[in-house]
Formats: C-alpha cells, sequence, structure tokens
C-alpha cells in the first residue's frame, strides 16, 4: 500500500512539473510594466520548482515501483542520481536568469550613453561632422540588435518552448522600433525623436530596475 501511494504520488508530482513547464508563461499581449520585478523573480522561482517537482516525482515512481528483480538498492541508487541531476539543473537555471538579466541591463545603459551621445551631436553639429555621426549612429544600432537578442532569450531556459523571456513578443517589437526610430534620427526630426525617446527611456529603466537585483558579473 505505501508503495502504491509514493508511485502515485510521484506520477501527479512529475506530470505537474512537466505541465509547468510547457505552460507559456509570457503571452504577447501588454504587461504593466511595474509587474516586471515580480515576473522575472516568479518564472525563476517556478521553473526550479517545476524542476525539483519532476525529478522528486521521477525518484518517487522508481522507488514505489513494484517488480520482481527491481532491488531497493538500485531504486536508491536511480532516486539519488535523479535528485542530484534536479540540483545541478536548478542552479544551471539560476546562474542563466543572472546571466540574461546582467547581459540586459548593460545593453541598456550601453543603448541610453550612445543614444544621448547622438542627441548631443545632431544638437550640435559643428562638434562632430556626417562621419562621426553615422559611425555613432552605426554603433547604437548594433548595441540595439545585441538587446532585441538580449530580450528575445529566455530568463530560464534557452528552449523556445520552455524559456519565457523577460518581456512579451509584442512589447519587445514595440521597444525596439521605437528605440531604432530614435537611432536614425536626423536633424530634422530630431524634436520628434526626442519625444519618442523619453517614453522608451522610461521602458528602459523599468527594465533596468527588474534586473538590476539579478545582476552577477561572474555568473
Amino acid at each position: 500500500m505505501a508503495l502504491a501511494n509514493r508511485f502515485w504520488a510521484g506520477v501527479i508530482l512529475f506530470f505537474f512539473g512537466v505541465f509547468r513547464w510547457i505552460l507559456p508563461a509570457v503571452q504577447g499581449e501588454a504587461r504593466a510594466w511595474t509587474a516586471m520585478c515580480s515576473h522575472v523573480k516568479s518564472e525563476i522561482f517556478f521553473h526550479c520548482v517545476a524542476i525539483a517537482a519532476t525529478a522528486i516525482g521521477a525518484a518517487l515512481v522508481i522507488s514505489g515501483y513494484r517488480r520482481t528483480g527491481f532491488v531497493f538498492a538500485t531504486r536508491a541508487v536511480l532516486a539519488a542520481t535523479l535528485l542530484l541531476a534536479a540540483l545541478i539543473a536548478v542552479n544551471k537555471s539560476t546562474t542563466r536568469a543572472r546571466k540574461v538579466c546582467t547581459e540586459i541591463y548593460a545593453r541598456i545603459k550601453s543603448v541610453e550613453v550612445l543614444q544621448k551621445g547622438l542627441f548631443e551631436n545632431l544638437a550640435s553639429p559643428a562638434d562632430m561632422g556626417d562621419e562621426g555621426i553615422l559611425n555613432r549612429r552605426l554603433a547604437l544600432m548594433a548595441e540595439i540588435q545585441c538587446l532585441d537578442r538580449a530580450l528575445r532569450t529566455g530568463i530560464n531556459s534557452g528552449y523556445p518552448r520552455v524559456g519565457s523571456p523577460i518581456l512579451p513578443s509584442g512589447d519587445r517589437r514595440h521597444l525596439i522600433y521605437a528605440l531604432t526610430y530614435c537611432a536614425r534620427a536626423n536633424r530634422g526630426v530630431r524634436a520628434d525623436a526626442v519625444e519618442k525617446w523619453g517614453e522608451a527611456s522610461q521602458e528602459l529603466n523599468d527594465i533596468a530596475a527588474a534586473c538590476k537585483s539579478f545582476i552577477d558579473t561572474a555568473a
């Protein structure tokens, strides 16, 4: 009876973990920026819970499996191996989240510096020739592309169906479009670009604030 209970408890835990893995955590709709920090923390926590639940569930299924010849020592070794693998996976998942947040934060700060410098050059063209402005613009565009790739990256896993990015795809596309528009601004539309930059800059600050708690340059 005890073995049967352990077996079915393991089955339930295992499928709970698998379900949490495949559950899409981020949808395409817009989401409040104030909830971003909670989103990052919850994704890290629940992904680790899913890993632990899957491993513990599998261990319980193995230890509660009734079959002649499947001795207790073998069950114990397999269960311990699964639990050890779960600990390693949890550690790798949290390390990945810190790396992604560190990368996003660094890219945001780089974009901010380059964009502000471009606006200053457009306002005072005498300080930098057209070639200098072009070089700064190209550097900014390259940095925006790097930021886009970082925002596409899953916080907790590299697998597209499992990992959850920090932003829904719709919000990310809107932000990258605004940044690209500002980067391509010339002297004629500088005022409009500065206004759009104000909105994009606030969004960048919110994302950076959400990532700041997880920065780890040694991860």
